[in-house]
This record gives C-alpha cells, sequence and structure tokens, in this order.
C-alpha cells in the first residue's frame, strides 16, 4: 500500500499511527510510542524513507504480538 502510493512525506503517516494508537497497540501504548518516535527520529536522517517507515510498522508489529 505505501509502495504503490509513491508516498514522499511520512510525517503524517506517523502521526496517524500515533494518532489511532489505541485501536491497535492491545495495551502496549507506550511501547508503540516509543517505536513510533524512534521511526520519526530517524526519518530525517535516513535516505529511503519508506523503508525507515516499514521498519517502524514492523517494529510496532513485535510488540503487540
Amino acid at each position: 500500500l505505501i509502495a504503490d502510493n509513491s508516498v514522499s512525506d511520512y510525517s503524517e503517516l506517523f502521526r496517524l499511527l500515533y494518532d489511532e494508537v489505541d485501536n491497535y497497540s492491545h495495551g502496549k501504548v507506550a511501547e508503540c510510542i516509543l517505536a513510533i518516535a524512534e521511526g520519526q527520529y530517524h526519518d530525517v536522517n535516513v535516505v529511503d524513507k519508506e523503508i525507515n517507515f516499514i521498519s517502524t510498522i514492523l517494529k510496532i508489529q513485535e510488540k503487540i504480538k
């Protein structure tokens, strides 16, 4: 979905993840917020922002398992 839509600014997606954290975190809100914050922090320094965003999604998935 991300690759097919040619997203170039991921800041809105990070914000959406934060705004909806209660809906997907399964009681692990703090861990998910930390993963989002880390991804957002790295976003300004990485060349391929898509890889960084997907990495953040994967970290969140690991935390809510």
